[in-house]
C-alpha cells in the first residue's frame, strides 16, 4: 500500500509471512515501537480528513526515518491541516508555524518568530541544539579516532609484512 511506503514500512511488511495481511498484536506478530507508531500512522493517513492531529508520531524512530516520514506527510497532507506535538525541536524550524504554550498563554508563529519572541523557547532550543550537536560531534570524533588507530594498525600491519 502507498501508505506504507509513505511511512516507510512497506520493505518491513513485505518480509512478513503474510505481507500486510499478516495478523499484528496480540495472538499475531511482535512489532517495535519504531515499527507500531508507523503502522499507526499509515491507519491514520489512509482515512482522508481535513485536519491531523499527531502526538509526537515520532518519538520511537530514528532521525533519518523521521525525516524521510516527515517529507512524506508534507506531501500527503499539503491541502491539510495538520498539528503535530513533538519533544523534538529540530523538527521546528521546517514547521509552518510552532504554537509554544507556557503557564495558559500561547504563542504562534514561525520559529524564528518564537525564537526572537520567546526567550524561554530560545533558551530550550539552543540547549536541545547544542546537546544534539555535541552527540554528534563526539561521535563523529569518535570514529575519527577509531579510523586513525585502524589506519595506524593497518600501516604497522604493512610494516611487519614488509621486514
Amino acid at each position: 500500500s502507498e501508505y506504507l511506503k509513505d511511512v516507510c514500512i512497506d520493505k518491513e511488511v513485505a518480509k512478513m509471512e503474510n505481507g500486510a495481511d499478516t495478523l499484528i498484536g496480540n495472538g499475531g506478530v511482535r512489532l517495535s515501537g519504531g515499527q507500531a507508531q508507523r503502522i499507526a500512522l499509515a491507519r491514520t493517513l489512509c482515512h482522508k480528513k481535513p485536519v491531523l492531529v499527531l502526538d509526537d508520531p515520532f518519538s520511537a524512530l530514528d532521525r533519518s526515518t523521521e525525516e524521510k516520514i516527515y517529507n512524506n506527510l508534507c506531501d500527503i497532507a499539503k491541502n491539510n491541516i495538520v498539528i503535530i506535538m513533538s519533544h523534538r525541536l529540530y523538527m521546528f524550524p521546517k514547521m509552518d508555524k510552532v504554537i509554544w504554550m507556557d503557564n495558559g498563554k500561547a504563542i504562534v508563529g514561525t520559529h524564528e518568530e518564537i525564537m526572537s519572541q520567546c526567550p524561554q523557547y530560545r533558551k530550550l532550543y539552543e540547549t536541545v541544539s547544542t546537546q544534539t550537536s555535541d552527540s554528534v560531534a563526539e561521535h563523529t570524533e569518535k570514529d575519527v579516532s577509531q579510523n586513525k588507530n585502524t589506519d595506524k594498525n593497518k600501516k604497522k600491519e604493512v610494516d611487519n609484512n614488509e621486514q
